[in-house]
């Protein structure tokens, strides 16, 4: 007869761990959870305050060097002979922030300064791309002001208005963006017929694109004015006395 297998039951204290194994690994698991997201805040908190510090720093470096270039008055108190060569005055300034991730910057900096800095930015490289040809527009209606009749214009004659439009076109430009505190009068400006109205009627029919450019204008103007909170007051207060 073969002998029965006897099999011990559990005894009180082998129940009694099972029975806390799983609160055990609950509260474990819970616990390194908890540690590990306290630890990784920890890391991101850190390594923003690092990138921070790094954004500050070099910003502090690059700051005076875009406040030197921003002494140089970007409004229409100081507009060019052509739209062109005014709208590139601060090429020194784009090509210095270029490379600048200039939101991403006032964003962290939370800085108006960059902010405005990037509006003007902007609002600068937009007026470059289109000042070429406002001031191929321009110079046509100069000169269709300066033939007798385009109808019977000869090329020659439309070569010598397109010629002379060069030398009115200076004083078209300081009437169509007279700044309010240069009001423009027509007694102020002469073309080269000496007393011919002719900067007289751009103005009262200036180009077609004129809306469009002198909205660009007023846009970089506000930001630049913005801007110069990057430069020591002392130094560009008497731009706007």
């Amino acid at each position: 007869m073969l002998p029965i297998p006897i099999f011990d039951t559990p005894g009180p204290d082998v129940a009694s761990n099972w029975g806390s194994f799983v609160p055990d690994l609950i509260v474990g698991v819970f616990t390194g959870l908890t540690v590990g997201l306290i630890l990784a805040w920890t890391q991101a908190r850190a390594a923003t305050k690092k990138e921070r510090r790094e954004i500050e720093l070099r910003w502090e470096a690059l700051r005076p060097r875009v406040g030197a270039e921003l002494l140089d008055p970007w409004d229409r108190r100081v507009i060019m002979d052509s739209l062109d060569e005014f709208a590139h005055r601060n090429d020194g300034l784009l090509k210095l922030v270029e490379d600048i991730p200039l939101a991403s910057w006032a964003d962290v900096l939370e800085s108006d300064e960059l902010r405005s800095l990037h509006e003007f930015s902007k609002a600068a490289t937009e007026l470059r791309g289109a000042s070429r040809k406002f001031d191929a527009f321009l110079q046509h209606s100069i000169s269709q002001q300066l033939v007798e009749d385009s109808y019977t214009a000869s090329v020659a004659d439309w070569h010598k208005a397109h010629d002379d439009a060069a030398l009115v076109q200076p004083f078209a430009m300081r009437a169509l963006f007279a700044h309010p505190s240069f009001p423009w009068s027509p007694d102020q400006f002469h073309d080269i017929r000496s007393s011919s109205p002719i900067v007289s009627r751009i103005v009262a029919r200036p180009p077609v694109t004129y809306d469009d450019v002198l909205a660009m204008v007023l846009r970089a103007e506000q930001h630049y004015i913005e801007c110069t909170s990057i430069v020591d007051a002392v130094m560009t207060r008497y731009w706007y006395d």
